[in-house]
């Protein structure tokens, strides 16, 4: 048996090779598409399994005629869509796939609502959508700003028949959406073509000849702007309609109003899938339920055109984000440190008084501090860049955490992160820090800002190692310091192992009632 594979088998490929339908029965172009499928993620044959009887295999087989159907007709949510339906701490697609099942709402009404976007959402970015009845791994595609996110979970195959276990356990990959598009455009051309071969003169040939079409129209530029709708997440039709009313014009030109909220300012060029722009990149991390004041809020840091003196450029490094998460907080330590030997910190030096952040560090740096008042209280901090103007740090007034003195140089230094390593290819940032933006992304740049202001030497500095002869004056002053809170404190005291949760706790509810 000899497969033809698409794709590097080290980071994301797919093979196939033809076989005869061992059922016989069925359409007669599906019959013709029957083969053995391997699916290959980060090195891992994702269709590797044992039978019953303990025989190793290392493909699937299945027709794969669903599986193309399913990819042309899932192709714009798959490779534009980002956000998940409900906001859960989820690495990845598949994940959350599981995660959204683990807290119940306690209405039917809402646990309705709940399995129909879940249903919905993995109609899209399940490859086991398509094939729910055949032994094939239930591989997620994700948008993840300028990469793919390729996922699977082992706690649910539902797709794998009983009497068949898969090997690999869960994992994920982020690729270059450059990367991941050629394997699934030339994989599902391979797969049309040797089945149009194989049918021969069947009338059969007819419908998979028009699927080519199909595959060939999904690079038109007439669906790019259905794309970038998809990416955004949020009802732009309707902020369009309130902007041109409130402007006093009727909706003739609805159309061009949504088109400038999505940033299409030229007309868009073909391609299989989206380049997203900035508007778009803070829209899908911000709340579904996004206000049109607080997008007409976050449409005007896009229209900053205040030229760009800065040296954050050099400090600057697009970094990918690892799949796992406590690899993810590591890299925020990492990258902290980094930064601090960058700029000539020493590591115990606190970055207060001549070294502080918003007023000495971030304005040598060329960043611009702008002050919001959103209605949406869960975003605490934006950070948007694009080539050629001066870099943005908004901070909204009236966030959770930004609001306090010391919540706010928590957002300063977290929004830094995402400036510094959160760029897409292009260089531009858009990101509206909230429980909506993508969660490793965020709990990046919250262990970034966290080492940043508080590395060890910075706490040894301050505090006793040993834990006994703390007292609530001395943690006060540590706090002081580093210009940091009690969450903050003791978050990181716990992280680095100082202290375990249990004490986290206790000195949480006796810090903050002394300061009550």
């Amino acid at each position: 048996m000899i497969l033809q594979t698409y794709g590097s088998e080290h980071r994301f490929a797919l093979s196939f090779s033809l076989t005869e339908d061992p059922d016989q029965d069925g359409e007669p172009a599906k019959r013709a598409s029957w083969a053995k499928l391997r699916i290959w993620a980060d090195g891992r044959n994702l269709t590797a399994g044992l039978s019953r009887t303990g025989a190793y295999l290392t493909e699937a087989e299945c027709p794969l005629l669903p599986i193309v159907e399913w990819l042309l007709g899932s192709w714009d949510y798959l490779l534009h869509e980002e956000r998940f339906p409900y906001a859960l701490p989820a690495a990845s697609s598949a994940e959350w796939y599981l995660a959204s099942l683990k807290e119940l709402p306690s209405s039917d009404e809402e646990l309705d609502a709940l399995l129909e976007a879940r249903r919905a959402w993995w109609g899209h970015h399940g490859l086991g959508a398509a094939l729910p009845d055949y032994r094939i791994p239930d591989v997620h595609f994700r948008r993840s700003g300028e990469r793919i996110e390729i996922s699977w979970d082992d706690r649910e195959w539902r797709s794998v028949p009983s009497g068949i276990s898969l090997i690999e356990p869960r994992g994920a990959l982020f690729a270059p959406i450059s990367e991941v598009v050629p394997v699934l455009t030339s994989w599902c051309r391979g797969v049309l073509t040797a089945v149009a071969e194989k049918l021969g003169a069947d009338p059969a040939r007819a419908a998979v000849e028009a699927l080519l079409g199909r595959l060939d129209a999904l690079k038109a530029p007439s669906r790019q702007e259905a794309r970038m709708r998809i990416a955004a997440g949020v009802s732009i039709e309707r902020a369009a309609r309130r902007i041109r009313s409130m402007a006093g014009l009727d909706d003739v030109d609805l159309g061009a109003t949504i088109r400038s909220l999505l940033g299409m300012s030229k007309e868009p060029a073909g391609g299989y899938y989206a380049t997203l722009s900035l508007p778009v990149l803070l829209y899908r991390s911000a709340s579904p339920k996004l206000s049109d004041s607080d997008l007409e809020l976050l449409l005007d840091l896009c229209r900053n055109d205040e030229p760009a003196i800065t040296d954050l450029e050099v400090l600057r490094s697009s970094i990918a984000i690892s799949p796992s998460p406590q690899e993810t907080t590591q890299e925020g330590y990492d990258l902290a440190i980094d930064f601090r030997e960058s700029y000539g910190f020493p590591e115990d030096v606190a970055l207060v008084g001549e070294n502080d952040l918003e007023s000495v560090i971030l304005p040598r740096l060329g960043v611009r501090i702008v002050d919001l008042n959103l209605s949406d209280r869960g975003v605490d901090g934006v950070a948007v860049m694009r080539p050629g103007t001066a870099p943005t740090l908004a901070v909204n007034l009236s966030g959770k955490i930004a609001s306090s003195r010391w919540g706010r140089r928590m957002t300063l230094a977290h929004e830094l992160c995402h400036l510094l390593h959160d760029g897409e290819t292009d260089g531009v940032v858009g990101v509206v820090s909230n429980r909506w933006a993508p969660y490793l992304m965020e709990r990046r740049a919250n262990a970034f800002a966290a080492m940043l202001l508080m590395p060890d030497a910075a706490l040894e500095a301050v505090l006793d190692r040993r834990t006994e002869r703390w007292t609530r004056h001395g943690l006060h002053r540590a706090m002081h310091e580093l210009g940091v809170g009690v969450t903050t404190l003791t978050r990181q005291l716990r992280n680095r192992g100082w202290i375990s949760e249990s004490e986290r706790e206790g000195w949480v509810d006796e810090l903050t009632m002394s300061e009550g």
